[in-house]
């Protein structure tokens, strides 16, 4: 391989690791927010589309707007708590990190 390849395949995985530490600062502080709203989370780290809402700051139909045009986080059919859509906190929390400028 070449000298300008092994740079460009090691600036990727520093880009890979500093993306990985930011989402999990952003989970974080999701979490933290879930425990101050006293938010119910499924055992595999699920919200609600409401819920959603709320910890990404927009409203309830802006985040279906953004769902059904394919702009929104990753979601799920498989409902939770009296609701067809959740999101998993996670997921919230790498969307936001794709908007993240530098």
């Amino acid at each position: 391989m070449t000298q300008s390849h092994d740079h460009l395949m090691a600036a990727a995985d520093v880009s890979t690791a500093r993306r990985r530490v930011n989402t999990e600062g952003t989970t974080a502080a999701l979490y933290a927010t879930v425990a101050r709203h006293a938010l119910t989370v499924s055992g595999d780290g699920r919200v609600t589309e409401k819920d959603a809402a709320m910890l990404l700051g927009y409203s309830m139909g802006t985040v279906k707007a953004m769902r059904l045009s394919g702009d929104g986080p990753v979601h799920f059919t498989v409902g939770m708590n009296g609701c067809r859509i959740s999101y998993r906190v996670e997921h919230l929390a790498a969307w936001i990190e794709t908007g993240r400028e530098v």
